[in-house]
């Protein structure tokens, strides 16, 4: 499992390299699943956990029967910047944490009063692919962060889910090395319910409370595990 994790990762950090060396602009293809897969030695497989990943990231559309498709803009190069200064450090981690409780609270707020149908369906869709996943970290954690992207999108503030949508991808590695840890991923998975819930009942109030609260746990998972690699 480790090793199959490596991979992917690997193949993630190879289209996001491609991506600037070859200086993509959304709408772009990359070359297909099997070219890929060629190109970076690994399976067919791999490549395509690694696509899904970066769809999750909301870096790539997949769409059955086309080539990948760029559909970053900004954030690309915003991304980028805050990669720089983040990297691996654990303080800068927990920082960026921090960040987010501040402003996704605020957005889910928003988010009570602006959700469309669709961008409920793709909370929903977040949230089913979660259960899941409940025992496959990977899989959790990329659902994790497509659920969050999917609640940026639904304040209704574009500026606000570009500039946001960087810090869930780089909080990834964290999480999957949290979850489970200190409660079981059907204790978070119940957390994200409640968003929803809040959310669709148009109560901003309680949908700022259930993300701060959901957010707060986070960052107890990830203390824990990084006191347990300590």
């Amino acid at each position: 499992m480790v090793a199959r994790s490596k991979l992917r990762d690997a193949v993630v950090q190879a289209v996001l390299q491609r991506i600037k060396s070859e200086q993509l602009v959304a709408g772009d293809a990359l070359p297909p699943e099997r070219a890929l897969a060629e190109e970076l030695g690994v399976s067919r497989t791999v490549v395509r956990e690694g696509l899904t990943s970066l769809e999750m990231q909301g870096v790539l559309e997949l769409v059955p029967g086309r080539r990948p498709v760029l559909v970053r803009r900004f954030e690309r190069a915003f991304a980028e910047t805050l990669g720089h200064a983040v990297g691996e450090d654990g303080m800068r981690l927990r920082e960026l944490l921090e960040v987010r409780q501040i402003v996704e609270p605020e957005a889910a707020a928003l988010a009570a009063e602006r959700a469309s149908a669709d961008e409920l369906a793709a909370m929903e869709r977040a949230i089913a692919a979660m259960g899941d996943h409940l025992d496959a970290p990977e899989g959790y954690v990329d659902a994790d962060v497509a659920f969050h992207e999917a609640l940026l999108s639904a304040s209704g503030n574009e500026l606000l889910a570009e500039m946001m949508r960087p810090a869930a991808g780089l909080a990834v590695a964290s999480r999957r090395a949290s979850v489970g840890v200190r409660r079981p991923p059907a204790t978070a998975l119940e957390e994200h319910r409640r968003i929803l819930e809040a959310i669709r009942a148009g109560d901003g109030p309680a949908a700022r409370t259930a993300v701060a609260e959901h957010l707060s746990a986070t960052a107890l998972d990830i203390a824990a595990s990084e006191s347990g690699r300590a």
